[in-house]
């Protein structure tokens, strides 16, 4: 059975299980979805690409033919630098900023907690019953679940 990257970490002790007799075999299923999974990533980010088709093509075919030609005018369009010390530098200032803003409105926001957890280091807090805007006065405008939109009246519920 040919192994690859996707078959790491957890999967292998899934993929391989041990017969009877104490031999080493593999989960034909547990393989498949291991295997499909890897094949969907890679595709994902064009490691791999399919012959023929327009989404999942090779990624060079994503290029304008002429882009080397018009790169100016392309980058122009796009509205970024030329230079790509230029374009990272003012991601990072981007960053930089929005970051700084995040870390200035984290003591005011009640709803959520930051601490160093086992279980994660982030917690929202749930929100009180009134914060939801859903009162007798206002009910959803959508029928609970189980319920038909024949069967049911949030006038009813007033």
């Amino acid at each position: 059975m040919p192994t690859h990257r996707g078959m790491s970490g957890d999967w292998v002790e899934l993929v391989y299980q041990a017969d009877k007799d104490g031999n080493r075999r593999v989960v034909r299923m547990v393989y498949e979805i291991c295997t499909f999974q890897a094949l969907r990533d890679q595709l994902r980010c064009k490691e791999i690409w399919v012959v023929g088709a327009d989404k999942w093509r090779n990624p060079a075919q994503d290029l304008p033919t002429d882009f080397e030609e018009r790169r100016v005018e392309h980058y122009g369009k796009l509205r970024k630098p030329l230079d790509p010390t230029e374009f990272i530098d003012s991601m990072r200032e981007e960053m930089r900023i929005e970051l700084e803003a995040l870390y200035a409105a984290l003591p005011t926001c009640s709803w959520l907690e930051i601490a160093e957890r086992r279980q994660g280091a982030i917690k929202l807090v749930p929100l009180p019953p009134a914060a939801t805007g859903l009162t007798s006065t206002n009910p959803p405008r959508h029928p609970p679940k189980g319920h038909y939109p024949g069967q049911w009246n949030p006038a009813a519920t007033r």
